[in-house]
């Protein structure tokens, strides 16, 4: 073959590459599109938006965000004392765990733990503090160094101590940490309660006793309780107290907070559902009979954690349970949802600043549906009131 023609050939095959690669583009364009404008057509909104303006009343000040800046108060609005400002150099606030009685919190923020009270400036308690399921916050920490696992932060009933795993960091996390107890009125007032623990799953019955999982053996997890200062191990547990295995017991509802956001414990909690409403799925309070708002889209068992229009993931109720917060999807607005505040009496909503959130504490004293077990996969389990939705998730 000459030159000539192998060049044409190759030329020749080089433009039907080319020729065959924007067909495929143009069709898998035209499929992205087609998939595209199905999903915004069929997203899942309420019909005839239409917000209402209004100043709710919650029993209690609450804390919220907007943005980097918590606030606390009794109406969520952009305005007035900042309780803590993160910086965005600092990823903004990470989480915010409040109190039992729901009047201080422990905010974690760039790697660090703050106690915040209101009226006054916020108090650094840990540094080195990180999420031990994501490994945020961890690149900063030095190996050998300590590090304190904030998610499984815990505060007892008395909403005086907080307390935490500290582990020593190795190339990822610690299997094994010590377990502490931190006074916030005092940061310098910390007590280690046990040198080898599991981290998550902890909890209190009464106010001498606390209990833990600890790894043993070759991977082995056991519960252990610390009773006034002497280890323990549990051999039986109810709503009335627990048992251990040498015969003595402790008397006390046992008692945990829910470290995680899970909206549809808040909502069911408070009465708030969802459910069929003329052939479209709507939302219900307590009070009444007629949905507060309806969503498009025809009842459907999807799936997914927006399939009805209501994200559960930071949903919340304000003290009370007359108010509901909502995040749910609007195609129109940047970002694809609105957060909201529903008033369950009324029937109204209104719309709040973009990028709020609320905290709260829900733990087994004010939530009713609680489970605490003794077996190596047991952790304190927090049960919906009754299904948010009536279909299979």
């Amino acid at each position: 073959m000459s030159k000539p023609e192998a060049s044409e050939r190759k030329a020749g095959s080089m433009a039907g590459l080319l020729l065959t690669l924007s067909i495929l583009v143009g069709t898998l364009f035209a499929i992205t599109n087609s998939v595209t404008s199905a999903t915004v057509k069929n997203s899942f909104q309420i019909v005839g938006y239409k917000p209402s303006t209004f100043v709710e009343q919650p029993t209690a000040p609450f804390f919220y965000s907007i943005g980097n800046k918590l606030r606390f108060g009794s109406v969520i609005v952009d305005e007035g004392p900042i309780l803590f400002e993160a910086k965005p150099s600092d990823g903004g606030i990470w989480a915010v765990y409040v109190s039992p009685d729901e009047t201080k919190a422990v905010v974690a923020s760039g790697g660090d733990l703050y106690f915040v009270l209101p009226g006054q400036p916020p108090a650094l308690l840990l540094r080195d503090a990180y999420d031990r399921m994501t490994g945020r916050g961890d690149r900063k920490v030095p190996v050998g160094n300590p590090i304190y696992d904030y998610r499984a932060l815990q505060w007892d009933a008395s909403s005086r101590f907080i307390y935490i795993p500290r582990g020593v960091w190795e190339d990822r996390y610690p299997s094994h940490s010590a377990l502490l107890r931190i006074d916030v009125s005092d940061s310098a007032n910390v007590v280690e309660i046990t040198h080898d623990t599991k981290a998550f799953g902890m909890f209190f019955v009464g106010s001498e006793c606390i209990c833990f999982t600890r790894v043993v053996n070759r991977g082995d997890v056991i519960w252990r309780c610390i009773v006034g200062g002497v280890e323990k191990s549990p051999k039986a547990i109810d709503e009335r107290g627990i048992v251990m295995d040498d015969g003595t017991s402790v008397e006390g509802k046992p008692f945990a907070s829910f470290r995680w956001s899970r909206g549809g414990l808040w909502l069911t909690g408070a009465g708030f559902s969802i459910r069929d409403y003329n052939g479209r799925w709507g939302f219900f309070s307590k009070n009444s009979d007629e949905a507060i708002f309806q969503f498009n889209g025809g009842v459907d068992p999807l799936k997914g954690r927006s399939g009805d229009g209501i994200y559960d993931v930071n949903a919340n109720v304000l003290p009370g349970g007359r108010y509901a917060f909502l995040y749910v999807p609007m195609k129109n607005l940047r970002g694809g949802r609105r957060e909201i505040l529903v008033d369950g009496f009324t029937g109204q909503y209104r719309e709040v600043p973009p990028s709020t959130l609320v905290y709260r504490n829900l733990n087994s004293l004010n939530y009713e549906r609680v489970k605490f077990g003794l077996r190596w996969s047991d952790s304190p389990e927090f049960e919906p009131m009754f299904p948010l939705r009536p279909y299979a998730r």
